[in-house]
């Protein structure tokens, strides 16, 4: 079935098809509009290469949990040892880092013919991420990918649009490549290099020079002479340098320029790192973090970047990725941290006090949101709110009471401990 480039009617023509004349019988190619390419250079900048490695850490942090339907249970060990033969951890771990630089990844599904259930079909066995800017698809006038191609160099190879599995972050309804948001960090990027490569070139060569002070007494004749063997130095600065009179040599105790580059360079770096939605903590500003605000930078940040990310990502996989395999199951990422999946757990106990049902609770301790068709009708199956046996047991009042802290009494029965009174 070919892939179509929106839920527009079929009679709908794609603004795509439109702008370009490379069309065959098939249908058009259609090349990114820039060249995805240099965007993959932009992975040897440490900076980028540091918020890429993590944003993926983080995103894979919690790890995820596949899960089956009832009906699919006696296929799970089956289909955990395919996704083991897919090396998928890889293979996610790919489709991500392609999905978040480029907003599209493509995976190729290598199917062979083999016997199910006495039926000859063509099953899955292998799953290959290619490099997203070599691949071109060929498009119909619906916008419909009737073909792949790839291009490495020289060497060309095309193929079926059943053959790939597109991971799409941000699709756009006018273009079948989306929103690069990317070429803006190119344009920082390459600015950031630049100021990099001449704060070098001023350390290496030596073009931040001192300054000499001359004593005004000094002749005119011996000051001309000075700078003659201060040139002649220059050229040999393993010669000796022998003046006479008071001549001074100096060096700026601040460089201003510098600074200012300095801090330039670092508003650059910050964009860098927004760009991909890292915390400055995790990315080494840590001027003015204590470890509550740094915790929090990250929580934050973490819970909005990063699930975003996962979200888009899980759709992407259970709707387009498993379905094409043939695989009934569903992939979720884990809460980000123990904090988070406490207070899933303690939200979980208040709504199980509200009354709601146990598959309530299992999809918010899952998805840490509640599914859209929820009741609020007490479950017979469940216990009262009032009486609810876990209720009870988490209420403040049924908690131990701690032995090192000594009973408050009050009126004629208080009393006042010794390390309450400051001074005799």
């Amino acid at each position: 079935m070919a892939k179509k480039l929106s839920i527009n009617s079929s009679r709908a023509i794609s603004p795509d098809y439109t702008a370009s004349s490379f069309v065959d019988v098939k249908g058009m190619e259609l090349p990114p509009k820039t060249d995805l390419e240099k965007y993959t250079l932009l992975m040897e900048d440490v900076d980028v290469s540091t918020a890429v490695h993590k944003f993926i850490d983080a995103l894979f942090y919690s790890g995820y949990t596949i899960t089956f339907p009832d009906e699919e249970k006696k296929n799970e060990n089956a289909t955990k040892k395919l996704l083991k033969l897919y090396k998928f951890p890889r293979i996610l771990r790919q489709i991500a880092v392609n999905a978040r630089l480029y907003q599209k990844a493509f995976v190729e599904l290598v199917k062979k013919p083999m016997m199910v259930n006495g039926v000859t079909k063509k099953v899955v066995v292998e799953l290959h991420v290619l490099h997203t800017p070599t691949i071109t698809p060929k498009i119909n006038e619906h916008g419909e990918v009737v073909e792949y191609i790839q291009r490495v160099g020289p060497k060309e190879v095309k193929f079926k649009s059943d053959e790939i599995v597109e991971i799409q972050i941000l699709p756009s309804t006018a273009s079948y490549w989306g929103f690069y948001d990317i070429r803006g960090l190119y344009e920082t990027v390459m600015t950031k290099q630049l100021l990099e490569a001449f704060i070098d070139f001023l350390f290496r060569n030596g073009k931040i020079l001192p300054y000499w002070v001359a004593d005004q007494q000094i002749p005119k004749d011996a000051w001309e002479e000075f700078k003659a063997l201060l040139k002649k130095q220059r050229e040999n600065p393993a010669g000796e340098l022998v003046i006479q009179g008071k001549i001074e040599k100096k060096f700026f105790e601040r460089f201003q320029f510098l600074e200012d580059l300095e801090n330039y360079l670092h508003y650059l770096r910050g964009k860098i790192f927004e760009f991909f939605g890292v915390p400055p903590i995790a990315a080494g500003y840590i001027e003015g973090a204590n470890r509550s605000s740094a915790d929090t930078q990250v929580r934050y940040v973490w819970n909005t970047s990063i699930l975003a990310f996962k979200n888009i990502l899980e759709y992407e996989i259970n709707h387009e990725l498993f379905p094409k395999i043939g695989i009934r199951a569903e992939i979720k990422f884990n809460p980000f941290d123990r904090l988070d999946t406490r207070d899933r757990i303690d939200n979980a106990l208040k709504l199980k006090a509200l009354g709601l049902s146990r598959n309530v609770i299992t999809y918010f301790l899952r998805n840490g949101t509640l599914p859209e068709d929820i009741t609020w009708s007490v479950s017979k199956d469940e216990s009262k709110r009032v009486k609810d046996k876990v209720t009870n047991l988490t209420a403040p009042s049924r908690q131990p009471r701690n032995p090192d802290l000594k009973e408050i009494k009050s009126g004629s029965e208080s009393t006042t401990r010794e390390d309450q009174i400051f001074g005799k």
